[in-house]
């Protein structure tokens, strides 16, 4: 983890100091973002280490409740201050962000893996990394409880994923809003993560299973809803349940591995989980824009893109690509 966020606050001053061209930026970005990849699941798995196994469900909602928070307060912090010091200044401020986290890493106590015969693949002439890659995929796919937590949430993220897609479309689409109305629309569910990931951190006396399950429910309810809604100030309502089940299905689906995956596999379990979300949505996505100009906004897509006005396009932002 120390080391995955000294490289990124490398390459954050990278781009601060050449403020290079696009495709250099890209790479530049893709390393920062494949460095965050590799924190995630690292982090996860140490959290067991770190609090007691009754604690987890307060542990990880508060973990998301920051994380999310942050997330919310950081655009307006980098408005707020570009005005004042400016693109590389902010740039800077966002490096040294990484550098307090190694600060506050490095008073954490030795996370040694855990060494266990049970789970360490059989010497072969593959390489390590490829070893323990293998070992990794065995074991979601021999474990129940992993599988059916991991193709759960894969099921659900590349049936519901496309609303990212559709809410802009539906503000501006249907219910003819302002941009900034629009990104209330979209603000909804991170509101309802805050409050479900801060309701959590009181409600910890059921099993990790019901927590998983109930926001798998809630969440899908949520975007049901959304797609029924007859106006914007209904449709913000309904994302905002969606965010509280987002909050239980991610406190739950974490707090159920770290209970049942051994020490050792934890981190490679949290990593498959990530990429086949992070697959699940991008097969959401790709569904959705096919289906945009086969139904309404409602349901997940907009008919009447095909038969848009002159000039609309230009009213219309592009949407988030990130499923939370």
């Amino acid at each position: 983890m120390i080391v995955a966020q000294i490289l990124q606050a490398g390459t954050v001053l990278a781009i601060a100091a050449l403020l290079p061209t696009l495709p250099v930026l890209l790479l530049l970005v893709a390393v920062n973002a494949n460095l965050a990849r590799a924190f995630e699941p690292a982090s996860s798995s140490a959290v067991p280490q770190l609090v007691s196994e009754v604690d987890l469900v307060r542990a990880n909602s508060m973990i998301g409740f920051g994380t999310y928070g942050l997330a919310l307060v950081g655009p307006l912090g980098a408005a707020a201050l570009t005005p004042l010091v400016g693109l590389r200044g902010v740039l800077l401020v966002t490096a040294g962000t990484f550098l307090i986290s190694v600060a506050l890493l490095w008073r954490l106590p030795p996370l040694a893996p855990s060494q266990s015969a049970q789970v360490q693949p059989a010497h072969t002439d593959r390489p390590a990394l490829f070893r323990d890659a293998m070992s990794g995929l065995r074991y979601v796919w021999a474990d129940r409880t992993v599988r059916a937590t991991l193709i759960g949430f894969s099921l659900l993220v590349a049936c519901t994923g496309l609303d990212d897609i559709a809410l802009v479309v539906l503000a501006k689409n249907t219910f003819h809003t302002s941009d900034s109305v629009a990104s209330l629309l979209y603000a909804g569910a991170d509101i309802g993560m805050l409050l479900g990931f801060l309701a959590l951190t009181r409600l910890t006396r059921l099993a990790a299973a019901p927590y998983f399950v109930a926001g798998m429910a809630v969440s899908s309810l949520g975007n049901l809803l959304t797609g029924l809604s007859w106006a914007v100030l209904p449709a913000i309502a309904c994302q905002m349940v969606r965010g509280i089940g987002i909050a239980s299905l991610e406190t739950g689906s974490h707090t159920l591995l770290q209970r049942c995956v051994p020490t050792a596999m934890q981190a490679r379990v949290f990593a498959n989980l990530s990429t086949a979300i992070g697959f699940a949505a991008g097969v959401s996505y790709l569904g959705g824009g096919i289906a945009l100009v086969s139904t309404s906004p409602g349901a997940g897509v907009v008919r009447s893109w095909s038969r848009r006005t002159p000039g609309h396009d230009r009213h219309c932002r592009s949407p988030r690509i990130c499923y939370t």
